[in-house]
């Protein structure tokens, strides 16, 4: 029995120097599991000395913010609030002609809301690689269009029989907020 003790003894000692020596690898961790405690994520312990890792950090809006207390913390990062993009207004005019290979001022020769109606006005992305809105000019050959902020570019679409040409687009143009961006478009048809 005695020696059943000595025993016992022996491996508690040996179990407690253990413990001793491995102290600084366990003792926190337990504590940290009972008390909740966290290390920062920009936070490492190096001798029981606290190094942050970051001096700065950058906030969803762009800005960056530094490092506030004792606890590798970051300041707060300013509260932004989403910018609603504005619209304005695309407006324009068509003009063809001539019509007729004379015309007299008595006898106008008007384009018909049929032709102004066949070119229609494409506004794509300033890249050209969506379209965004089609436009049919009305009976006088006017056209406009509400379109939220940015850069487009405005185009007519091409027909295989014209025998003229066409000035004033493709064109890129700017719509600001609460503004009208006014654009004219001649088709020569070519008639002489």
């Amino acid at each position: 029995m005695i020696k059943f003790i000595n025993i016992f003894l022996l491996v508690l000692i040996v179990i407690g120097i253990g413990l001793l020596f491995t102290q600084k690898l366990w003792v926190p961790k337990i504590v940290g599991v009972f008390l909740k405690y966290e290390t920062p994520q920009n936070t490492v312990i190096i001798n029981d000395k606290q190094a942050c890792t970051e001096e700065a950090k950058q906030c969803p809006d762009g800005s960056y913010v530094g490092r506030t207390g004792p606890n590798c913390t970051f300041a707060t990062c300013p509260i932004t609030t989403p910018q609603v993009k504005g619209k304005g207004t695309l407006q324009g005019t068509i003009s063809i002609g001539p019509i007729c290979p004379v015309e007299r001022i008595d006898q106008p020769c008007n384009p018909s809301p049929e032709m102004y109606a066949a070119n229609k006005i494409f506004v794509y992305n300033s890249d050209r690689s969506k379209l965004i809105t089609t436009l049919a000019p009305d009976a006088q050959g006017k056209f406009s269009e509400s379109l939220s902020s940015g850069k487009y570019l405005v185009d007519v679409k091409s027909q295989a029989n014209r025998v003229g040409s066409v000035s004033g687009v493709p064109v890129e143009i700017l719509i600001s907020t609460g503004k009208t961006e006014t654009i004219s478009i001649s088709i020569d048809t070519g008639i002489r």
